[in-house]
């Protein structure tokens, strides 16, 4: 029996021109969670794909089968769309897939990095970090599901049109973990430009981590970008008359290159 998606968590794509720009949301979210930024991009004439990750869309129970490098793959899948049809690419993700695109692009050839809200590590502190992915393992065995915490959003009109998970499946938290380590590890090894953006006032993944990602990164060509009054999804929940234009400001740039 075939497996439905729910409503709305389709991938999105829209063809332009010769400048692809490969959108990836964030944990337990869908495609939808870039949709006005999708459609954004694609009116100004980019070709533009937002990806469904692995075991999103559907059932929490099929996301808590995935593991990180399945996430990987999703990205992966989706550039390998793109390439054909496009001379540069642009990899830009939210969250955990702002983790997934810096990642993704330490180990592929892209032309830019935009990453949002992305976490660098799920705590401040590194030595309790070290400790929290056998507890969360060990967790899992009992407690396969974590409810999530209330939403402060900044426009609640569109949080009522936000589709995603209502539970925070344990073994994928592992799985988040997991794809930090190996970001912080590979993180040095990006190269293209990258443009990190983070909301000031996200309580969900703190600002810090967006300078702990800065300062980690070695190419020259890196920019960190703050906004205000934005919950932690912005791309659902900011000003877009900000957001967008920097993002796009940002895509102008890699395709004079």
């Amino acid at each position: 029996m075939s497996q439905q998606l729910m409503q709305t968590g389709e991938p999105y794509f829209y063809l332009g021109d010769e400048i692809g720009c490969l959108l990836v949301h964030g944990f337990t979210a869908t495609p939808k969670e870039m949709a006005y930024l999708v459609k954004y991009l694609a009116k100004q004439g980019h070709t533009v794909l937002g990806v469904r990750l692995a075991g999103h869309s559907m059932q929490p129970k099929h996301m808590a089968r995935k593991k990180y490098n399945d996430w990987l793959l999703s990205v992966e899948n989706g550039y390998k769309l793109l390439k054909p049809l496009c001379k540069k690419i642009v990899v830009i993700g939210i969250s955990m897939g702002g983790a997934l695109t810096l990642t993704f692009s330490s180990f592929n050839d892209v032309d830019g990095v935009i990453s949002m809200d992305a976490p660098y590590r799920l705590s401040t502190s590194p030595i309790y970090d070290k400790f929290r992915l056998p507890f969360i393992k060990f967790l899992s065995l009992f407690h396969p599901y974590l409810e999530k915490g209330p939403s402060n959003w900044y426009h609640p009109e569109r949080l009522s049109e936000r589709i995603s998970y209502d539970v925070n499946p344990t073994a994928s938290a592992a799985e988040l973990i997991k794809l930090l380590q190996i970001l912080r590890i590979q993180i040095p090894k990006i190269q293209a430009p990258t443009l990190i953006i983070h909301s000031i006032d996200d309580d969900y993944v703190v600002p810090e981590n967006a300078e702990l990602i800065f300062n980690a990164l070695t190419t020259e060509d890196k920019e960190l970008f703050y906004i205000e009054e934005a919950s932690h999804v912005i791309t659902e929940d900011s000003d877009f008359e900000i957001l967008f234009p920097k993002i796009e400001e940002f895509i102008d740039k890699i395709s004079e290159k």
